[in-house]
């Protein structure tokens, strides 16, 4: 990394003079400005390497260099008695020098009452540090504002705290909210095929559902398993995966925002040495509960995970229980991990048995396309063992007993046909006006098939009244859909009364005209 791009400080101290102060200074200045952006000797350098040239590389990643002068820096002795300054390979003055030979910025730092030296105290390599500003550092009270003087004097030159870097959880909340409305809406504006459509599709698979219901607006795709895959992928990429992301985004960026209020709480700290140190939370327990809440619309691919984040979370917690906090986190997202699955489960098992029912009715009309009626009737119990509302156990049923009519076995088609019928007449007395109207292509197939084996097995009357669709009638007040039959029974009302007709008036006879002629009795 080049001078000009470097943002790192590098601090330069002798260790016999100041090496308590050099420490304090290194603890305030790397919590400030994270440990990497801040180096020293001890832990940047090599032992067993050139120094020099580990000193030059090591510079190349700083651009200010920190010299800290105690009142032993400069007279310090080695052990034939000259000073260690003069000494070309000293370690302290290859540091120096380097740094002024390479342009960097060095900032003398005076502590412990030490002067700055003058030139001619100076080797002729360490000329140039006298003609330098520089920085009074005190081990007292004043301790803390000299150091919040030096953090303004280094950002001067570039050095910045990882604050100053783009603030992402303005734009990751707003996004995670934005998600969840859209998952919302898209819910509500496009939900799943119909129930009745799929149901329907099953008396003739292979017409449209408006040939079935004689209703112009349903649309003349063939609600088939393929569809409904279709459906349900459009509803998990636009509904589930948004309704997940949401919440990620929403923790992770109250997570970064939480940081950035950590690193603020730690740089007053660092800087000004007022206020507690903020204890961090654990990572593992945020992401336990932005897993857990992804959980309810991911189900157990986010609820376990959940689980396993929120184990290594807690296991980390307990030994770091001194200085890390998440505890509350980690037991509310395994506990939301939790009712996640089970409401995941509630939501999306209703669509699992709709695709059961569909695949299952679809291999039983493909096998008694086949004319395996055997394997069909296997088929027809299948789907009858999913079929969890009354509309579909209904239409199993009456395909059940159409393939078994097909193999003559009139008694088991009848007890089909008539389950069906008497749960379809039961559940369109409590249902609206266009469930009824759905309902109609159901009962009409059941009541023709079971006329069909009457009129086989001689039994006329109640073929004529399984045909007879008079007799049913919608409900007063309701107004009957187009194209649909009548079907709750009900008494035709009474024919309205008639008025009498007044007697008509008698004209007088007029003036000239003849008066008639008398009655002869023939008795007389």
């Amino acid at each position: 990394m080049s001078m000009a791009t470097a943002k790192s400080a590098f601090i330069s101290y002798r260790r016999k003079d100041t090496a308590d102060i050099s420490g304090r200074l290194f603890d305030r200045l790397s919590g400030y400005f994270s440990s990497e952006n801040v180096l020293l000797d001890v832990d940047a350098l090599v032992s067993g390497s050139n120094y020099r040239t580990q000193i030059e590389q090591l510079l190349e990643r700083c651009n200010v260099v920190l010299a800290v002068i105690g009142q032993e820096w400069l007279t310090v002795q080695d052990d034939q008695g000259r000073r260690r300054i003069d000494d070309p390979d000293d370690q302290l003055r290859i540091e120096i020098e380097v740094a002024l030979k390479s342009g960097h910025t060095v900032i003398p730092v005076l502590v412990h009452d030490a002067g700055l030296p003058t030139a001619d105290q100076l080797p002729e390599a360490l000329r140039a540090l006298a003609d330098l500003e520089p920085h009074f550092l005190q081990s007292g009270l004043p301790f803390n504002t000299d150091i919040e003087l030096l953090i303004e004097r280094l950002a001067e030159h570039g050095l910045h705290p990882p604050e100053s870097a783009f603030p992402w959880h303005t734009v990751l909340l707003p996004l995670g909210i934005g998600a969840v409305l859209l998952s919302l809406f898209t819910y509500a504006w496009t939900p799943l095929g119909s129930e009745s459509d799929y149901a329907l599709q099953q008396l003739a698979p292979e017409s449209p559902i408006q040939e079935i219901i004689e209703n112009t607006d349903q649309r003349e795709e063939l609600f088939t398993l393929d569809r409904f895959d279709r459906e349900l992928f459009r509803f998990f990429c636009y509904v589930n995966l948004p309704l997940a992301l949401g919440p990620l985004l929403i923790v992770w960026g109250k997570r970064l925002c939480c940081l950035n209020g950590e690193r603020l709480s730690a740089q007053r700290h660092y800087a000004q040495g007022a206020g507690r140190l903020p204890t961090p939370k654990s990572t593992k327990s945020v992401w336990c509960l932005a897993l857990g809440l992804a959980s309810i619309s991911l189900g157990l691919l986010s609820a376990i995970p959940s689980l396993i984040v929120g184990a290594a979370a807690w296991r980390e917690l307990r030994i770091r229980r001194s200085w890390m906090r998440g505890r509350s986190l980690v037991v509310a997202g395994v506990l939301v991990s939790l009712v996640g699955g089970l409401v995941f489960g509630y939501l999306h098992y209703p669509n699992w048995m709709s695709r059961s029912w569909i695949a299952a009715m679809e291999k039983a009309n493909a096998a008694e396309a086949e004319q395996q009626a055997a394997a069909a009737e296997g088929q027809f119990g299948a789907a009858l063992a999913v079929a969890h509302t009354p509309i579909r156990k209904a239409v199993t049923r009456v395909r059940r007993g159409q393939n078994l009519a097909g193999q003559n076995r009139d008694s088991d088609a009848v007890a089909d046909l008539t389950y069906a019928i008497d749960s379809i007449e039961t559940y369109a007395a409590s249902s609206s006006t266009v469930w009824r109207g759905n309902l109609i292509p159901i009962l009409k197939a059941a009541r023709l098939q079971r006329a069909e084996i009457y009129e086989r097995l001689g039994r006329d009357e109640e073929a004529e009244e399984d045909r007879d669709w008079n007799q049913y009638t919608w409900n007063p007040g309701e107004e009957e859909p187009p194209g649909m039959r009548p079907l709750v029974d009900e008494a035709p009302p009474p024919p309205a009364p008639v008025a009498p007709e007044p007697p008509a008036p008698i004209a007088p006879p007029a003036e000239d005209e003849p008066p008639p002629p008398p009655v002869i009795d023939p008795s007389a």
